[in-house]
């Protein structure tokens, strides 16, 4: 997979005086997506790309020698954007191609918890890490955690919930961890994460609960 999508505006002129026909190559499904930074190239044919400006209907775009990068924060908020493309020169400004795009949200992240698994058993440690991650996505997009649920359940005793506020392990969390004997099970829920563009929080539905043991075999090879 490709780290990053570049959206190639290819502007072909029809006559000096009319708005020209915006031919949009190597793009799948028109869109483009909130949070990120979207790499914009254009060209329009019988122009220079210095005499050349990209204008956008919503977010920024900052120029980056022959391309742009567009970002949107609040993305939520519009549904699509309008790329137009000027020509300038000597006080001469000419609208001479736009393309219009479909804003989309990017795909809910995903928790690693840096824990091996064997047969739903897993070994959970005060070391343990959580982070959050977009697979399969071709933009590199940051998440932190904000907050979570985790439950242990004892062989004969009741549950024990506890609300960890942060991407570490509260010291409340910690001391439960480390009271952990084999067989005991711990669950992690209602995953709540966010993204300082995006101006929102995200509700995991997934849950993911294993049972403790005291250590992993290593594989025998």
């Amino acid at each position: 997979m490709r780290t990053v999508i570049k959206i190639l505006f290819c502007l072909t002129l029809i006559s000096t005086e009319a708005v020209s026909q915006v031919v949009v190559a190597n793009d799948k499904m028109n869109i483009v997506y909130a949070a990120v930074d979207n790499p914009i190239s254009f060209a329009a044919t019988g122009y220079k790309t210095e005499n050349l400006v990209l204008v956008a209907s919503c977010g920024e775009l900052s120029r980056k020698e022959d391309f742009y990068n567009w970002t949107i924060c609040g993305g939520d908020k519009f549904s699509k954007v309008i790329f137009s493309c000027y020509y300038t020169s000597r006080g001469i400004k000419r609208l001479i191609g736009t393309s219009e795009y479909r804003i989309k949200s990017v795909p809910d992240p995903q928790i690693n918890f840096g824990i091996k698994e064997i047969e739903g058993s897993a070994h959970l440690s005060r070391e343990t890490f959580l982070r959050v991650d977009i697979k399969g996505f071709d933009f590199v997009l940051k998440y932190r955690i904000k907050e979570f649920d985790i439950e242990f359940c004892r062989k004969n005793s009741d549950i024990i919930k506890i609300k960890n506020i942060g991407q570490q392990f509260s010291s409340d969390v910690i001391s439960e961890i480390e009271k952990l004997e084999e067989g005991d099970c711990f669950c992690f829920k209602n995953f709540i994460v966010f993204n300082e563009c995006e101006m929102i929080d995200r509700r995991l539905k997934d849950a993911e609960c294993f049972k403790h043991i005291k250590t992993i075999p290593q594989p025998q090879w």
